[in-house]
């Protein structure tokens, strides 16, 4: 798992060549592992099978994830994090660095067997080379691709995804530092505990009759700067059959106090994260005691999420800690290990109970279709950015629409409508395009609907984009999510602040929650100043200019400035009505604005 700040390019490497790697049986440290069959609750062993079972449609959810979580085998998330880490026979430890030998000789084999094995004969499995740098030199390192096929054909696909490449860069010896070449790494929480979990995963899910497809990768070259999954989702094309989500398992083995699993996730992807969270409430006698929790990103890459988050593609990454290098100090060393039984297997065993477990609860699910699109769902891209919060006159920007399914399953297709509006449709919000979408929508399945905008002069300003869906010839039990709002702006060479507004307004100063939110065409300093009526100033805040290209949108187009960080103890200011002056200035042009706001106790 790497931390760093930096921002991540897509390759553009061409594959030149498939490798295809023997299935070596009996390789030292990397043991055959049997497959438990699954179990219907009555004893009888469920087998591989081609055709969906008989009874799967007449079961409630909640069976049906009470036993993929209970089918989750602890013995075998330890025995595949200690094949992957440990050679018992040579009592040496081992390395899955990515330009190692051992990493596509063994262990890379020993991960395709156990793979096909989990998925029987349901699944299917292949192995994607990729470059790990520029160059015709570049060594060459692996992805694992395992897909198991839904009951609901073009209903989409999930991905569950772990990196099984490791590193001991931290690791210090006497008079030298850690050796790629020569040292081991032997990675048993980063990332053996989660390759575990997800391979688990895979024997439980392949077995649950789900309308979507699963897809279950295992990347290579996550600690060279997630290069694996960079090549795999620069690789992907448009698919008519969506990609819903992404859950990526990353370190979730190291604890030594309280279990805990942080679902580590940006705004775009928080419905995703919410859904494994308020699952948790519903497997908890299933997983046992487990602290779960959203934690939004801290800086833009974690794990392999991030690539999937670029191209606007929902993604969350389970893990122990947020920030694991202060979390767990065997982290990146040779050090992380489970020889003396450092490592934490109760939390890493509640991890993939409350993922198999979530997935399998959509299963036959019996609750009304319930369509949604969020604000995080109404993306804007403009080439070659796949994601954009501004755009400039004469570019065509794509407008991009997820619309999910909350409810239980349409069960037949349905022609479904998205409309999006320049504005506010209920206020003559002109249409920026329209379509029928006939989808028989899986739970928590969905669709991306797409129109080019060709922006015209006349156009610069803040743009409220609304996107509103329904379902022609049906009624929805709860219309309220049915539509949702995003901001771009239309920038130009010239600062200005194209808009600016305190929300909520009225509110109440208890909760902190209240927000100037404001828009500009161009980077600038800007100072923040708030009064109250007598004219008095309680607070004022300055953000120096800094360059749009390094942090998007912090204070360049759309800004979010929490009141709290004006005014100094803000929870106490009195009811009444306050005012606020926000100046930007940069090195030709300053733009003065004010506006109002009340608060309410």
């Amino acid at each position: 798992m790497r931390k760093p700040p930096f921002r991540v390019s897509f390759p553009v490497a061409v594959l030149l060549a498939v490798l295809l790697l023997p299935a070596g049986e009996g390789t030292r440290g990397f043991a055959s592992i049997g497959a438990p069959s699954f179990s219907d609750g009555d004893g009888a062993p469920i087998r591989p099978r081609s055709e969906p079972p008989d009874y799967a449609a007449g079961r409630s959810p909640g069976v049906l994830s009470r036993l993929a979580a209970q089918e989750i085998d602890p013995d075998n998330i330890e025995r595949i994090i200690n094949d992957l880490s440990y050679d018992p026979v040579g009592d040496t430890l081992l390395t899955r660095y990515s330009q190692r030998r051992e990493t596509a000789e063994i262990a890379l084999p020993y991960l395709e067997n156990l793979l096909r094995e989990n998925l029987g004969e349901r699944g299917s499995v292949y192995i994607q080379p990729f470059p790990l740098f520029s160059g015709e030199d570049s060594p060459i390192a692996y992805n694992l691709v395992g897909r198991v096929e839904g009951s609901l054909e073009g209903s989409g696909y999930y991905i569950l995804s772990g990196h099984y490449d490791s590193i001991g860069s931290r690791t210090k010896y006497e008079g030298r530092n850690w050796d790629w070449r020569t040292d081991p790494a032997p990675g048993a929480d980063d990332n053996a505990s989660g390759v575990a979990a997800v391979l688990e995963c895979a024997r439980v899910l392949a077995e649950v009759d789900l309308e979507f497809d699963l897809v279950f990768v295992f990347f290579s070259g996550e600690e060279q700067i997630v290069k694996g999954s960079t090549y795999y989702v620069s690789s992907m094309e448009d698919e008519e059959e969506p990609l819903l989500g992404v859950i990526n398992v990353d370190m979730i083995a190291y604890n030594p106090g309280r279990d805990t699993i942080e679902v580590v996730t940006d705004e775009r992807s928080m419905w995703l994260a919410d859904f494994l969270v308020d699952s948790y409430e519903e497997l908890e006698p299933e997983i046992g005691e487990l602290a779960v929790g959203p934690a939004l990103k801290e800086q833009y890459l974690f794990s392999d999420e991030t690539p999937f988050q670029q191209r606007g593609i929902p993604a969350i990454t389970c893990s122990e800690k947020l920030n694991a290098r202060s979390h767990n100090p065997y982290y990146h060393t040779e050090e992380d290990n489970n020889l003396d039984g450092k490592l934490n297997l109760s939390q890493a065993t509640k991890a993939a109970r409350l993922v198999a477990g979530s997935l399998a609860a959509l299963a036959g699910n019996q609750d009304p279709f319930d369509l949604e699109v969020l604000s995080a769902d109404i993306t804007f891209a403009a080439p070659p950015l796949p994601v954009v919060k501004r755009a400039e006159v004469g570019d065509t920007v794509t407008v991009s629409v997820r619309v999910r399914n909350v409810g239980g399953s349409m069960g037949e297709s349905r022609p479904v409508r998205v409309v999006v509006y320049d504005g506010d449709p209920d206020r003559g919000a002109p249409v920026l395009g329209e379509g029928v979408v006939e989808k028989a929508l899986p739970a928590m399945g969905g669709f991306v609907f797409r129109r080019d905008w060709i922006i015209a002069a006349g156009e610069r300003g803040s743009h409220r984009v609304t996107a509103v869906v329904s379902v022609e010839g049906a009624e929805e039990p709860n219309p309220v999510n049915n539509s949702a709002q995003a901001v771009l702006a239309v920038v130009g060479d010239e600062l200005a602040v194209l808009e600016h507004y305190v929300y909520p307004n009225p509110g109440n100063p208890r909760d902190r929650a209240a927000t100037l939110h404001y828009f500009l065409t161009s980077p600038a300093g800007v100072t923040v100043e708030v009064f109250d009526a007598m004219g008095r100033r309680l607070g004022r805040v300055h953000r120096p200019q800094m360059g749009g290209s390094l942090i998007p949108g912090y204070n360049f187009a759309e800004i979010s400035l929490p009141l709290d960080d004006v005014v100094d103890d803000f929870s106490d200011v009195p009811g009444g009505v306050y005012f606020y002056r926000l100046a930007a200035e940069n090195e030709t042009r300053r733009d003065l604005v004010s506006g109002r706001f009340i608060m309410v106790r």
